[in-house]
């Protein structure tokens, strides 16, 4: 009887291990399964302007996620500065006037370059490159890097890059993702081939160049939202910043 009730607390014991044990799997799995869909989940960088009655976004999730990968759109600084930028898709005939502009002034700025761009234009990224301005990296095809795989995002930025290094040896660093979407996995994958993204924290509808809307629009909406220690985005595709840009410059250096 005492071998018996010892049998049946044996076997009691091994039921309640496997229980305990299938438990701990199911948890894990389904915590796994959160930290999937964390990793993967979608962030869409947005235009936050005063104008529109935002203000700078400092605990949201995708500010959070960006900051986990020191990711720029703000720089925390008490000095007045800000950070100017330029995404250069393709080419409207008008990129070099933006260079003339900058270079007068005497300020060096940030061009985001696609592909299509670098494989027409290589003589307007040979003068960025060689006036001391940034050339970041705006992928090959400007596609969602969130819907692809780790290994295309790779792709997506390094085929780029080596294209720019073995024709300039300028080893880019900085990349912008395209509509400023992006997700954990996204910024991980980046960082770990060595770059890191810049978003924005101003910016404007100035990148159709047939949907134009003027110079006061344009004024209006880069005067009266700029903040200290900003990174600007505006496309260098937009008569209507071509026209603004020597004054914004003047005025905020002044």
């Amino acid at each position: 009887m005492k071998k018996i009730c010892q049998y049946l607390l044996l076997i009691t014991s091994i039921v309640l291990l496997v229980v305990l044990l299938v438990i701990i799997f199911l948890k894990n799995k389904s915590d796994n399964k959160l930290d999937d869909e964390s990793y993967t989940k979608v962030l869409s960088w947005e235009i936050y302007r005063k104008t529109d009655g935002y203000v700078a976004p400092k605990n949201n999730y995708s500010k959070i996620v960006l900051d986990r990968y020191n990711g720029l759109s703000y720089k925390n600084s008490n000095i007045r500065e800000l950070f100017l930028t330029f995404d250069v898709g393709y080419e409207s005939g008008i990129t070099k006037d933006f260079l003339d502009i900058v270079n007068e002034c005497g300020i060096k700025v940030a061009f985001f370059i696609t592909n299509s761009f670098f494989e027409e234009n290589p003589s307007l990224v040979e003068k960025m490159i060689d006036d001391g301005h940034i050339v970041g990296n705006h992928t090959m095809n400007h596609c969602d890097l969130t819907k692809l795989t780790e290994d295309e995002i790779k792709s997506e930025l390094l085929d780029l890059h080596n294209k720019v290094k073995e024709k300039f040896d300028y080893e880019m660093k900085y990349f912008r993702p395209p509509e400023g979407l992006f997700s954990e996995k996204v910024l991980n994958v980046t960082s770990s081939i060595g770059y890191r993204a810049v978003v924005w924290g101003l910016a404007y509808d100035d990148w159709d160049k047939n949907n134009q809307k003027g110079y006061d629009y344009a004024k209006h909406m880069i005067f009266d939202n700029v903040e200290k220690g900003q990174v600007i985005l505006l496309h260098a595709n937009s008569k209507d910043n071509l026209h603004i840009l020597k004054e914004f410059i003047t005025t905020f250096q002044n």
